[in-house]
């Protein structure tokens, strides 16, 4: 990557993150004032208010929409600070769970669930940051399409033999409609290229399982 480049994500990310931090301030005056809202109406219970479950679904439907806003933004946050340092140490499970989260829409219209396993000591990884997350991201995207309509994909970090693992593996519930063997989760060679070559620019390597079962992305450590 040219410093000019660098220079270019740093901007963005700058910027991206001073709304990210404003947003995340209105999601709370929201959720507060839903929250006194639904306190005054609960007071009142007794008395004969028109529409008065109407309302009170309506707030509770406000304060959950603000919870998954402010996870959003917050994982929105965490992203735009990738380009913050060339280089730095990252949580591989707090990665996941926020590349996860970004893509919760997606995952959605899969009708997929995304799990990352923890540990009480989850694997770290020093590395360039954004070059990671781009790698770590296409390998999750390209196995949606692999997993069966409510089935899950996992993401299973692990430190093994002198490498940092991480397993992204499709996994079949009970009753999941599968897919075509033509779906989306078959890389095209133009794509499993890409995401080699992304890999191989911080000293990892990228391996596919047989029958599009999962990815396996392998880093030294």
């Amino acid at each position: 990557m040219t410093e000019k480049s660098a220079d270019d994500l740093r901007f963005f990310g700058k910027v991206t993150a001073g709304v990210t931090h404003d947003l995340q301030n209105v999601i709370a005056v929201i959720k507060e004032t839903a929250g006194l809202m639904e306190d005054i109406l609960l007071m009142n219970r007794d008395k004969e208010l028109p529409f008065f479950e109407k309302f009170q679904k309506s707030l509770t439907t406000i304060k959950n929409q603000a919870i998954r806003g402010s996870t959003l933004i917050k994982s929105l946050n965490e992203f735009a600070h990738a380009p913050d340092n060339d280089e730095k140490e990252i949580d591989i499970v707090a990665t996941a769970r926020m590349l996860a989260a970004l893509i919760e829409r997606k995952s959605r219209s899969f009708e997929i669930q995304i799990h990352v396993e923890t540990s009480t000591a989850p694997p770290m990884i020093r590395t360039h940051a954004v070059r990671f997350e781009m790698a770590l991201l296409m390998a999750i995207e390209s196995m949606m399409g692999c997993v069966p309509r409510g089935g899950s994909l996992m993401i299973v970090p692990e430190i093994k033999e002198g490498e940092t693992i991480i397993n992204i593996l499709c996994k079949e519930d009970s009753g999941g409609v599968g897919r075509p063997s033509s779906g989306p989760g078959e890389l095209p060679c133009e794509s499993w290229s890409a995401l080699e070559r992304i890999v191989k620019t911080i000293n990892g390597r990228a391996d596919r399982l047989a029958q599009e079962k999962g990815i396996i992305l392998r880093f030294n450590v």
